[in-house]
C-alpha cells in the first residue's frame, strides 16, 4: 500500500495562521481558501464528513484512488 500522509484541518490552519489563532478570527470562506491552497500545494485530498460518516480508512483510500500524496481530515461534528 502507498504511504499516504494525513493532517487535520486545524493543524493546517495553525501552520498558516499560528498556533494561537482564534477560530472566530477568520471566516468560513477564508478557512476554506487556506485548506484549498494547502491541498493544491501539497497534492492533498480534502476529506470532510460528519461524525457518523467519518472514516480515516475511507479518506486514505480515496486519496490513493485519486492519486493524491495525502489527505486533510475534517470532522464536521
Amino acid at each position: 500500500m502507498e504511504n499516504i500522509k494525513t493532517i487535520g484541518c486545524i493543524k493546517v490552519l495553525e501552520e498558516k495562521l499560528g498556533e494561537d489563532y482564534d477560530l472566530f478570527s477568520v471566516t468560513y470562506e477564508e478557512e476554506t481558501q487556506i485548506l484549498k491552497e494547502y491541498a493544491e500545494k501539497h497534492n492533498y485530498l480534502i476529506y470532510s464528513r460528519c461524525k457518523d460518516e467519518f472514516s480515516r480508512y475511507e479518506a486514505v483510500h480515496m486519496a490513493i484512488d485519486g492519486g493524491f500524496d495525502g489527505v486533510i481530515l475534517e470532522n464536521l461534528s
